[in-house]
């Protein structure tokens, strides 16, 4: 075999070693980026969800503190009304007891009057008649 002929097989084989080589180091070189942004796409996704937890959790607890403060203020509102009702429950009594004594005093006044206003009914109908 001519050397020429040794040289080209020669190179035909290191161009086939070289382009194995060049495919395996470029397979894995693409790998390696693929895995890295799969990974930050991940990354990226976890610190996502863990945000919007976050968020959920911040509005939870807003959410609940002002259902306490509401409630705070209705407690509030109803120890400061609660006595008023009170005061204006014994008012009403008080007054309702008012009005029934002026009613039976009213009508013991009639009836001390019936006897007289009889009287001077028998007297208009004899002086008229």
């Amino acid at each position: 075999m001519p050397v020429n002929a040794l040289f080209i097989a020669v190179g035909l084989v290191i161009l086939l070693v070289a382009v194995v080589v060049a495919y395996k180091i470029g397979f894995t070189a693409r790998k390696k980026s693929d895995d890295g942004k799969i990974e930050s796409a991940e990354a990226k996704a976890r610190e996502i969800i863990d945000g919007a937890l976050k968020a959920a959790e911040e509005k939870k607890r807003e959410g609940l503190l002002e259902i306490k403060e509401e409630s705070i203020r209705t407690r509030k509102r109803l120890r400061r009304d609660v006595p008023r009702s009170r005061d204006l429950s014994a008012e009403f009594s008080r007054r309702k007891r008012t009005l029934i004594r002026r009613r039976n005093s009213s009508r013991d006044v009639n009836s001390l009057f019936q006897p007289r206003k009889k009287t001077l009914q028998d007297r208009r109908k004899k002086y008229l008649s």
